[in-house]
């Protein structure tokens, strides 16, 4: 009896939750985590901080080089800030967020900021696998209110699936009204220009497909002529790579450091990464029949042979792609695309 007395109900297991607020998920793939390297790279960069401007003139070098190796956790979110000139950016637009808000209609036609609208049923669908995020999370609203404040703000765009990935992204390392200048400048600010990739002719999506074609072609060519053999087309897989700038669906460890490097330096590492996502794989593809090789590529990211961050972005930085070569494939493909309408 005295035995049985000390039976003691345990509660519901308690969900873990990994460094970036993800609950953890057992898919094979475990990203090493170096506290005291993390240290000590915070050490350095509150330095930088510190003397941000006369560091920036004085050891560029030194910056880039920095920011590829990433962004200490505990700072990224200023550092991202000012990248985006995030934390100045009310004194540029002339209208507050805090006005964008208030005056914001909610009107029943509106068919983005309505409620069931179109920004509402996409609400549920981001990172429901984040604390943050999840249903009864507070990250919702926040989310919501930044979408809705662009939807008013950007009469072009309003809101596009995707858009809620970014802020996603953006509202786990800034505050909410930085969130929404951030996006402001990524939508319309060089070297961005995201809306682009999110107007109705989806522009940069179409170039996107050429661009990588061409960057496959001279890079991996190998790969390439395999692929092309097979019909795999990189509109098959490239558009929630590129277009998310791999929030979507990649691994937390890995999309940070593809930020701190977009953010620093423009769109070349988006396409540098997606290279060397399918050299890492090459061998994985190279002789399947069109349906295992689409499985490959397709499910790289929740692979869990996906490498760390850090062999990622090394092969990735191998890839010597620049912005002018992918300006000019940009060139290139709207030339073509101007003949076939002129054509037609």
């Amino acid at each position: 009896d005295s035995m049985e007395s000390e039976v003691i109900e345990t509660p519901s297991e308690v969900k873990k939750v990994d460094r970036f607020g993800f609950y953890e998920e057992d898919t094979g793939r475990k990203p090493a985590f170096d506290v005291k390297l993390e240290n000590q790279r915070l050490h350095k960069w509150l330095f930088m901080l510190k003397n941000w401007e006369k560091f920036c003139k004085e050891s560029p070098d030194v910056l880039k080089r920095r920011v590829r190796k990433g962004i200490p956790d505990a700072v990224r979110g200023r550092v991202w800030s000012i990248f985006l000139s995030a934390d100045v950016c009310s004194d540029i637009y002339h209208c507050g967020y805090e006005n964008l808000l208030s005056s914001h209609p909610t009107l029943e036609e509106n068919e983005f900021t309505r409620k069931g609208g179109v920004i509402d049923r996409d609400i549920n669908r981001t990172y429901p696998n984040h604390e943050d995020y999840e249903e009864s999370g507070m990250g919702q609203d926040t989310l919501k209110r930044v979408l809705f404040a662009f939807a008013d703000h950007d009469k072009e765009v309003k809101y596009t699936q995707g858009m809620n990935y970014i802020v996603g992204v953006l509202l786990n390392y800034m505050t909410e009204e930085e969130s929404y200048w951030a996006l402001c400048q990524l939508m319309e600010n060089s070297p961005f220009l995201m809306s682009k990739w999110f107007n109705q002719e989806l522009t940069m999506v179409h170039t996107s497909h050429y661009q990588m074609s061409k960057l496959l072609a001279k890079y991996i060519p190998e790969l390439d002529s395999y692929l092309t053999e097979l019909s795999i087309t990189p509109a098959m897989y490239c558009t929630e790579w590129f277009m998310c700038v791999y929030t979507r669906s990649f691994p937390y460890d890995v999309v940070v450091r593809v930020w701190d490097i977009f953010l620093s330096e423009g769109w070349v590492i988006v396409y540098q990464v997606a290279l060397a996502l399918l050299e890492l794989f090459k061998k994985d593809i190279l002789g399947k029949d069109f349906e295992d090789a689409y499985a490959v590529i397709s499910g790289i990211n929740r692979s869990p042979d996906l490498p760390s961050a850090d062999v990622i972005i090394d092969t990735a930085l191998r890839f010597n792609v620049t912005a002018e070569e992918l300006e000019g494939y940009r060139r290139e493909f709207a030339r073509m695309s101007m003949k076939k309408i002129s054509f037609s």
